[in-house]
């Protein structure tokens, strides 16, 4: 009774602190918006009932978890992946060393992502990506007409005249408008999506997350932590279902710590792509501008026709918007990077515990109890890594945000 009345408390401790840490995130968030904007404008998920103990016979209802067998399989190849680099040498020409059983151990991780990631979300950022390229293709055709029209005839019987090009360039303006109409409906249905699993944003907030190059692996890793969040739970579930069988316990808590491997993983990949892959290219930019401000300074300072200063002088104030918007963009990647490195912390100091009791085999009473505040704790994550999106009040901002992402992700393909 004394061990029951324990974990109810842990437990107890456990929401309080995380619905505190929630409401703090929010609150933050909540101010970020507000100084942000004034600068730029100058509950308990329910598990299926499995009907067997194993988890290889086991089918869930759920459909985050509906490669159960897969996935079961995965976290079991990433327990025994583990156990081997405890007693495996730090390099071996015989054998598989640390730093192989490393890599097939990420490799396991990356395996278990594609199979935990939300495929609805996907599809419809997937889709509004599509739609931004039907777009962006509609807009050359607009322009590569406009030049054309400029020699067309008035008249002529097989060449397209002036005239016929303006039905053109009409009837493919009529084509924008009908995507951007798409990409609205299927924004309103991905915020909606996101908001069942605890990732609240508005319209313009998800439209700027969207124009990110770093928004899909935000919406990853957001639905990724709901699944994490669906499989405790139903690994505490199964754990419970059998009637406290130690080597099932130990079985289904190894398959938690593998989870938290999994979770820590995921940040890891996201931290290490703005070190190493976002934030480069942006510095990239960064420089390249400043290299052409200071030419078209020169230039200006040497030049004494009228027109031709005005022209460098526009030149430089939109080489100073890159500039402004470059290093906005930085900041936000940064910011971006130091919540999950945050999160990442807890989802550490999680796995350590997870470890610790999955060595030592604690029984299964309180194994359940840490299963369930892990539930909770992919929630708090979540929570705490979930982006301060900011709208853009500035259109001419925006539209420079949204170019400097199409230029980062052209560069990354």
């Amino acid at each position: 009774m004394t061990g029951c009345l324990a974990s109810a408390n842990v437990y107890a401790d456990w929401r309080e602190s995380l619905n505190n840490a929630w409401e703090a995130t929010r609150d933050a968030t909540g101010k970020i918006v507000d100084a942000t904007r004034s600068k730029l404008s100058t509950a308990d998920q329910t598990q299926p009932d499995p009907d067997e103990n194993s988890p290889s016979t086991v089918t869930p209802n759920s459909g985050a978890i509906k490669n159960w067998p897969e996935l079961a399989d995965k976290l079991t190849q990433g327990i025994d992946v583990l156990q081997q680099m405890k007693t495996a040498p730090e390099s071996s020409f015989f054998k598989s060393d640390k730093a192989e059983l490393q890599d097939d151990f990420n490799a396991i991780l990356d395996k278990t992502i594609v199979l935990l990631e939300n495929t609805s979300l996907r599809e419809l950022s997937d889709n509004i990506e599509s739609l931004k390229n039907e777009i962006a293709d509609a807009e050359q055709s607009i322009m590569a007409w406009q030049e054309a029209k400029i020699s067309a005839p008035l008249t002529h019987a097989v060449k397209t005249t002036q005239a016929e090009y303006d039905e053109k360039i009409a009837a493919k303006r009529i084509e924008i408008r009908a995507y951007e109409a798409q990409i609205q409906r299927i924004q309103t249905d991905l915020g909606r999506q996101l908001r069942d699993i605890g990732v609240n944003l508005n319209a313009d907030q998800l439209a700027v997350l969207l124009s990110r190059v770093d928004g899909d692996d935000i919406i990853q890793m957001a639905g990724v932590f709901d699944s994490l969040k669906q499989v405790t739970g139903q690994l505490m579930e199964l754990n419970r279902k059998s009637e406290e069988n130690l080597a099932y316990a130990k079985k289904y808590y190894g398959m938690h710590m593998v989870l938290l491997e999994l979770a820590a993983h995921i940040q890891s990949r996201y931290i290490a792509a703005i070190d190493q892959d976002y934030l480069p290219r942006l510095d990239g930019i960064i420089q390249d501008t400043r290299a052409l401000k200071q030419i078209s300074t020169r230039h200006l300072q040497q030049e004494k026709n009228d027109f031709r200063r005005g022209v460098y002088r526009k030149n430089i104030q939109a080489q100073d918007l890159t500039l402004k918007t470059a290093r906005l963009y930085v900041d936000n990647l940064k910011d971006q990077q130091q919540q999950v490195q945050t999160a990442r912390s807890l989802v550490l100091k999680d796995l350590q515990l997870a470890t610790n009791t999955y060595e030592t085999v604690k029984i299964s009473a309180e194994l359940m109890a840490l299963l369930k505040n892990g539930a909770d704790a992919f929630q708090m994550i979540m929570a705490i890594q979930t982006p301060d999106i900011v709208p853009f009040e500035n259109l001419t901002m925006q539209q420079e945000y949204q170019a400097l992402s199409r230029m980062l992700s052209a560069e990354g393909k």
